[in-house]
């Protein structure tokens, strides 16, 4: 009687998984995550999140693949990294995931990106004192652009082109 409990609350957890990987991907620890807030144990998610993977249904690799194409243009190399880290995605999976995205022939443009930025919030170098430069650099350094990038584009005139 009680396997067959335990063979019910797994096919919950399974239906429950599906249900959720229907609106959109989620990473083997966020699953784990949805299934235990649900009310699930630790090794029922567990071998949930387990069976969604021999699947394929969840792969954090194709999640990473799909989250660097999306935010390439917007986003630094070291966002993209930390947002993945924070929904628990592997270091190795997002390396493997730029690999490929760079293999396909596409590249980041931080330059380009950061005068965008620029352009947009109005900044013009020498207008606004110190004060504005100061919100500028503290908003590019939020936004994952390495300080050597950010002094490169904030104090030259180069973004305008």
């Amino acid at each position: 009687m009680a396997e067959a409990k335990i063979e019910d609350i797994l096919k919950r957890a399974n239906q429950r998984a599906l249900y959720l990987l229907q609106a959109r991907d989620y990473t083997a620890r966020q699953m784990r995550n949805k299934l235990k807030h649900a009310g699930y144990s630790e090794e029922i998610a567990e071998e949930v999140v387990t069976t969604m993977q021999e699947y394929r249904y969840i792969d954090d690799l194709r999640l990473s693949g799909a989250y660097i194409r999306s935010y390439a243009d917007s986003r630094s190399r070291r966002r993209i990294e930390q947002d993945l880290l924070q929904k628990g995605v592997s270091k190795d999976d997002i390396q493997k995931a730029f690999t490929a995205w760079t293999e396909e022939g596409n590249a980041q443009d931080e330059q380009k990106m950061i005068a965008d930025i620029l352009r947009k919030k109005g900044y013009k170098k020498g207008e606004g004192g110190a004060s504005e430069v100061g919100r500028m650099y503290r908003l590019l350094l939020r936004k994952g652009f390495s300080h050597e990038m950010v002094n490169k584009m904030i104090f030259s005139d180069s973004y305008f082109v």
